[in-house]
């Protein structure tokens, strides 16, 4: 009897072991489809924004919109059928002036806010280009000074409206104590507040000097449950709640990085080298599939014709997607071909993630159109 439920056991256990090998062992991949979305751009737009973000109406109609950083606008493509169906202007002095604008987030078209380059000001406008509102945060109720935010994809942090409050990133400052990483600006009371979890402390920021470096370069997202912070130039994930009470550190080591190489805090890193250095980069999630999408850069070369300016403005050469679960456990990886792709121009979609394929080293490559390639999430046998 004792041998009998000793192979009962061991079977169990056996069977469990199997079938957990069974799940860890699936790996996901995206896959490229046929289908494109291309976008008719004027000579007065470039095709690598630095601000673009989806919007789907209230009567579903689904947008890709941008700003047109040259013209103080934002353009507004039907996705169904990839023409320009609005373009909002906005004033850059007057009664009605924004200043010039760098970032927005579109809450609806009755209420589209506006982040400034120059200002810690953030204006409530509409789809008229009229200004609402505008809003001030340049110091928090707890006398900490806060610089300019920008809500952007390039660098992706988008501003989250949650509770009728505004939440924006701060920027480091090494030389105050704390440092707060998040603050929030109260629509109803203008009331202006930091949170209290800090920037993480990361490697080789010894410049007391600077008022930042690195730490300055991360992505954002919230899964309306919790923020996830990707830093571009540490492995690490930190995962922080709704309260803001804890920041929590998750690994979530690329397998086409060894290890991330940390520019030189004194400014002695070439151009050159920050495009071919290994690092991080911005984190999305796809409420759809309940995954999300962290960008990855391997280390490599560049050519000596190539101008690395222009290269970073297009994603660089070469970069991978992680796909990580619920969890934020990783369950795939994706290295995309060089050149073809750019990293910092992507969307998701109920059917879908939507990469531009518009780099400017592409073969199919059109000052004319702004194109995106479709990837399907797809398990692995």
């Amino acid at each position: 009897m004792k041998k009998y439920i000793y192979f009962l056991v061991c079977t169990a256990v056996s069977l469990f072991i199997s079938c957990k090998k069974e799940i860890n062992s699936h790996t996901y991949d995206l896959v490229k489809t046929n289908t494109v979305l291309s976008l008719p751009i004027d000579n007065h737009t470039r095709n690598y924004p630095k601000s673009m973000f989806f919007y789907e109406d209230k009567n579903g109609i689904e947008y890709i919109t941008f700003q047109n950083q040259e013209r103080n606008e934002i353009l507004l493509y039907d996705i169904a059928t990839c023409q320009l169906k609005k373009k909002i202007k906005y004033e850059i002095e007057g009664n009605n002036g924004v200043g010039f604008m760098w970032g927005y987030y579109i809450h609806n078209l009755d209420s589209i806010f506006l982040t400034s380059r120059d200002l810690p000001e953030i204006y409530l406008t509409d789809s008229s280009g009229y200004v609402k509102n505008k809003y001030l945060y340049n110091k928090a109720n707890d006398n900490i000074n806060i610089d300019n935010y920008c809500s952007i994809s390039f660098l992706y942090m988008p501003m989250i409206l949650k509770n009728d409050n505004l939440l924006i990133a701060r920027k480091c400052n090494r030389h105050i104590k704390p440092n707060p990483i998040c603050a929030s600006i109260d629509l109803k009371t203008n009331e202006v507040k930091t949170y209290p979890q800090e920037y993480p402390i990361l490697p080789n920021t010894d410049n007391k000097y600077k008022k930042a470096g690195i730490e300055l370069y991360f992505s954002r997202c919230y899964n309306n449950e919790n923020f996830i912070y990707s830093f571009y130039y540490d492995e690490d994930l930190y995962i922080q709640d709704q309260t803001h009470s804890q920041l929590i550190k998750k690994k979530a080591k690329s397998s086409f990085i060894e290890k991330v190489i940390i520019p030189d805090d004194y400014g002695k890193t070439t151009m050159k080298e920050m495009c071919e250095i290994p690092n991080y980069g911005n984190i999305l999630y796809d409420s759809y599939r309940d995954v999300y999408y962290r960008i990855t850069y391997p280390k490599v070369e560049i050519d000596k014709q190539i101008k690395p300016l222009e290269l970073m403005d297009f994603g660089r050469k070469r970069f991978s997607i992680m796909i990580l679960d619920h969890n934020l456990d990783i369950i795939g990886e994706t290295l995309f071909p060089d050149n073809t792709y750019n990293s910092t121009l992507m969307f998701v979609k109920k059917d879908g993630l939507y990469i531009s394929d518009s780099h400017y080293l592409n073969p199919n490559f059109s000052d004319d159109v702004l194109s995106f390639r479709k990837f399907v999430l797809t398990k692995g046998e």
